[in-house]
């Protein structure tokens, strides 16, 4: 994957040889540029601006905002170091902790107790700043009231013209003196790990936080001094890595789900080159305007292109990259690799399987994503602050862009639970949460079964009445247990129905146990059901169900072979699509849904 980083970003740089490039460019290699990262809050630069006297010296004139532009990350010569160490330039994300004294004044406090041909520039503007450091921080506070992304930094004015530090040689110098300095902390002679070119190779610098020198897995001899032996990178690719990464992070980031972000890192797995640099060509133009709007989509993010890229030969791979951000800490939650076109190519088939047998069955228009299946994999508690089942879930997309088998006990016990959630509010304004809850697992059950995830076993049976109904969803409700517990289901919602009807309330339900009935009492319900619309007088509503799922449920044998929440599934099923199953006997059916 690194390999294919660095690919990625000599393809951008186009050609990646630091030789021939002009002096901006090579700069803006090193600017890490956030304008357009954060689509979700506004963006603004912060300038703390200070005007030259006629004495060289240095004053405070107030702190000004203006929106972040194209080009201000250059013009500020932003570069974060990462976590508390002082960026190689006076300009600093703000975030909750001090930026003004960690990022800025610390900044010149360095600069200008170390040797160098501007240290008395920055000592000027250093006194400057401290004169005034109670007012610059009140005004910064003042100025960034608002929920946003806030870059601070430093712009002088002298001769009465504004200069951003771009403008400024001593910083530029110094900010170049910086990252090289960075970068040749641990250098010697060596073969790069990317090119394999040999000469002078560095260590430390992967552009990923989650690289750290600080663990002892990536140290050799548990020496700092010798980590460009265990990762050894030359100039050119340490560049192409560097702008590998902020293409990916620029271009290539989505929404997968609500909680979790990933990136698309395309990898060639031929010699064909060409047509590897035509695809990193249209994504670095597309800027998310491959849109699937009015396409499909299996995630939450409007501008996903995956349906684009399914639709491409198997002449590359996708990585999928989840990464958790915490201030400036990156932890890698998932890294599923090596997805083929050809692999997103059937996962939308299957999507769009769902979506037209349900489109069928339900005759409203029904979206199928991963979204779906997200939201039985969020909380183990949904009164829990912080989503606790990341894990599971990208264990499970792993599976499902794999190609992997998936355990059915530990399926069905994620549905029900999210199923069960919503069955203790029956009896309230909440039944259509429940029902729609219950749709969804069936979505997420059938879509599975579509992939073959799933291990379905195949009946061969005498066609009944309910054959329709069952038929569309091809083999994965064809097992006569599954039939049997469906059309229960239907039978126990049709007396739900009536009780409420004729009493106000549903007192039926105590019998369903929040929905962990095992085998006995599935066996002893249906004598209950029937027994209890004889005594409504309203058996008639029901004896189609009931005929079925006894006849069904005969067959199943002696020995239900089906665990409890499997069983409980089937039998949701059939308490929510109860019209949906009545009107596939094409009968005349007054529709009371409630």
């Amino acid at each position: 994957m690194v390999e294919s980083i660095a690919k990625i970003g000599k393809l951008v740089r186009g050609g990646g040889s630091q030789a021939g490039k002009g002096f901006t460019e090579k700069l803006e290699e090193l600017i890490m540029n956030i304008y357009g990262k954060d689509n979700k809050n506004k963006q603004y630069l912060l300038k703390i601006v200070l005007k030259k006297d006629n004495d060289n010296s240095y004053k405070f004139v107030g702190v000004d905002i203006e929106d972040l532009k194209e080009d201000s990350c250059l013009k500020s010569l932003y570069r974060s170091a990462g976590g508390n160490a002082i960026n190689p330039s006076p300009t600093a994300q703000k975030t909750d902790k001090d930026t003004f004294g960690n990022k800025i004044l610390k900044f010149f406090e360095r600069a200008s107790s170390e040797e160098n041909d501007s240290k008395d520039l920055f000592k000027s503007i250093y006194d400057a700043l401290n004169k005034e450091e109670s007012n610059i921080r009140s005004q910064i506070e003042e100025k960034a009231k608002e929920k946003a992304t806030y870059l601070i930094t430093i712009t002088l004015i002298e001769n009465e013209k504004e200069l951003y530090l771009l403008d400024k040689d001593e910083f530029v110098n110094y900010f170049l003196n910086q990252v090289e300095a960075k970068e040749s902390r641990f250098s010697g002679y060596g073969t790069c790990s990317i090119c394999g070119k040999k000469g002078e190779v560095y260590g430390g610098v992967f552009p990923y936080a989650f690289f750290n020198l600080d663990k002892e897995g990536f140290l050799n001899k548990f020496d700092k001094k010798y980590s460009y032996k265990n990762f050894p990178i030359c100039k050119d690719c340490i560049r192409d890595l560097e702008e590998g990464k902020k293409f990916i992070e620029n271009k290539l980031q989505y929404t997968f789900v609500k909680g979790l972000r990933y990136r698309i890192i395309p990898q060639n797995i031929t010699q064909d080159e060409e047509s590897f640099g035509e695809l990193i060509d249209i994504l670095k133009r597309q800027d998310k305007a491959i849109s699937v709007k009015n396409l499909m989509r299996i995630t939450d993010d409007e501008d996903e292109i995956l349906y684009n890229l399914a639709e491409k030969d198997d002449t590359f791979t996708l990585n999928f990259l989840f990464i958790e951000k915490s201030n400036k800490a990156e932890k890698i939650l998932a890294l599923i690799q090596d997805v083929l076109p050809s692999r997103l190519r059937k996962i939308f088939d299957a999507k769009k399987k769902v979506d037209d047998t349900f489109k069928e069955v339900l005759e409203y228009e029904h979206n199928f994503s991963f979204g779906t299946i997200r939201q039985f994999f969020f909380k183990s508690d949904s009164n829990k602050k912080e989503t606790d089942l990341d894990k599971y879930f990208l264990d499970l997309t792993d599976k499902i862009f794999k190609g992997r088998r998936i355990e059915k006990d530990f399926l069905f016990y994620y549905l029900m639970k999210g199923i069960r959630e919503e069955f203790v509010k029956l009896g309230t304004k909440e039944r259509e949460i429940f029902k729609f809850k219950s749709i969804d697992a069936l979505t997420v059950y059938y879509f599975l079964s579509v992939l073959r995830l799933i291990d379905i076993k195949e009946v061969s049976m005498e066609e009944r009445k309910f054959d329709v109904f069952f038929s569309k969803f091809g083999n994965a409700l064809e097992d006569p247990l599954k039939k049997g517990l469906i059309l229960l289901g239907a039978a126990t919602q049709t007396l739900l129905e009536v009780q409420q009807d004729k009493r106000g309330s549903k007192p039926f339900l105590k019998y369903l146990k929040s929905l962990k009935m095992d085998e006995k009492d599935f066996k002893e319900l249906l004598p209950k059901v029937q027994a209890k619309l004889e005594e409504y007088e309203s058996l008639p509503y029901a004896k189609d169900f009931l005929e079925e799922a006894s006849y069904y449920l005969l067959q199943a044998g002696d020995k239900f072979k089906m665990n409890v929440s499997e069983m409980n599934f089937y039998f949701t099923v059939g308490m929510n699509l109860k019209w949906e199953i009545l009107k596939s006997l094409n009968k005349e059916v007054k529709n009371e849904r409630n």
